[in-house]
């Protein structure tokens, strides 16, 4: 999927699970920070004309952006960073599913940059 030269990064921004963490903070930031990981590198190093996109267009934030999932981008390379009880990197055709919890999320983010870089398999 990482051999097309443009790359769609989508979130759900209006995903209930973006609620309050431990510390009273919105876990949508967790989210950013692991679109902003995986951004760095594939635009950097691998050169790759990211795409931020949406999965659907609900929020003020997402209006004017492409609304890409893993069941409408049929031809094209999409990274889906979501949250989720499990810290995992999914690979599913031409979609890639980036999930976990707070700052397992970004960890699960950066263990998809070392699989880029084949440090890691």
């Amino acid at each position: 999927a990482f051999q097309n030269d443009k790359l769609y990064v989508t979130f759900d921004p209006n995903e209930s699970r973006y609620t309050k963490s431990e510390n009273n903070e919105s876990t949508m930031k967790f989210v950013a920070l692991a679109v902003g990981q995986i951004d760095t590198h594939f635009i950097k190093t691998f050169k790759k004309q990211i795409i931020a996109a949406c999965t659907n267009e609900e929020s003020s934030a997402c209006f004017g952006r492409p609304i890409i999932t893993c069941e409408n981008a049929t031809d094209t390379a999409v990274i889906l960073v979501r949250q989720a009880e499990t810290s995992r990197v999914i690979f599913d055709g031409n979609c890639t599913i980036v999930e976990g919890k707070e700052w397992d999320l970004v960890k699960s983010a950066e263990n998809l940059v070392m699989r880029a870089y084949s440090i890691i398999e």
